[in-house]
């Protein structure tokens, strides 16, 4: 028996499906969930392959060690990174699958963001730019490591939302946040101070400064 669609009905097709990911705004709690569970998944299986490919970060986790054992902190690199180190530092004695999730974490956060941020912005297609974000190669390899990296850019990622939404103080405190997990993170500051010139929001700049001396 031939059945016929009537107006109003909808019927579910895989090209309809995947329409609606790739404009999907997964800041919505059920669907960033579903995001998230599927980003932890995906590294899972990769955490407890060590410290990380990059060598510093083999480096953060002597630092945490020689802090628990000395009660004295000695910088994994000049000229240190003292908040990664400082907040890796309660998970080093769990091992390295324990700080390479809380950087999986601090990673998907950076997710959370950058979703914000395609939405305010308005930009097209803002499901597949976020999923496309959240399972970029280099930071896939980032997210599950006991490195600085994904921590500096969610901060940043932060700060740059804040300007967008002409918050300037907490642009400031999330700046100097990111120059402590990575210090060459201030340079930011430039092209985030450009961009509330250009809106007209010169007078924004000095609490931004403010703010993120401040913070450091």
């Amino acid at each position: 028996m031939e059945t016929t669609a009537t107006p109003g009905s909808s019927r579910w097709s895989p090209a309809g499906a995947i329409r609606g990911l790739i404009e999907a705004d997964l800041t919505q709690p059920t669907r960033f969930a579903a995001l998230a569970a599927a980003f932890l998944i995906a590294r899972a299986p990769l955490l407890g392959y060590g410290a990380g490919t990059d060598p510093d970060a083999w480096r953060v986790v002597l630092t945490g060690q020689y802090l628990w054992e000395t009660g004295k902190y000695f910088p994994s690199r000049l000229p240190g990174n003292p908040l990664h180190e400082l907040v890796m530092a309660p998970f080093v004695p769990l091992g390295w699958v324990a700080t390479n999730l809380v950087t999986a974490l601090a990673a998907l956060v950076g997710v959370y963001v950058f979703a914000r941020i395609v939405r305010h912005l308005q930009l097209p297609h803002v499901g597949l730019l976020t999923i496309g974000f959240a399972f970029t190669p280099l930071l896939f390899i980032n997210s599950i490591a006991t490195i600085d990296y994904m921590w500096a850019l969610t901060a940043i990622l932060g700060a740059y939302y804040a300007t967008l939404r002409r918050w300037p103080v907490w642009t400031g405190v999330l700046l100097g946040v990111a120059a402590g997990f990575r210090l060459q993170s201030l340079v930011v500051g430039l092209p985030l101070a450009y961009l509330m010139w250009r809106r007209g929001d010169f007078a924004r700049v000095f609490p931004l400064g403010l703010a993120a001396a401040g913070t450091v």
